[in-house]
């Protein structure tokens, strides 16, 4: 799968996940290997994917368009 980590160097996660480590230092976990894990157990991928996170794994491109959801869905309640 395609994601603006692909790029990041791996390495194991204390919790078996592979981690991509950021710039800044901090594992975030792998999307592909937690789809995968979400294949198996879908309350297990949730918890794997706990970690100390500083914003670097969230897809600009995906918060953008959650933002403009949230826009979307509050004009819609002014009846705008």
């Amino acid at each position: 799968m395609s994601h603006h980590m692909n790029e990041w160097p791996t390495e194991p996660m204390p919790n078996g996940v592979v981690g991509r480590k950021c710039e800044h230092g901090l594992l975030h976990p792998d999307p592909d290997d937690l789809t995968l894990k979400a294949k198996k157990n879908f309350a297990l991928n949730l918890q794997l994917a706990e970690h100390e996170c500083d914003g670097c794994c969230v897809d600009l491109g995906q918060h953008q368009r959650e933002e403009q959801e949230i826009r979307d869905q509050d004009r819609e309640r002014r009846g705008g």
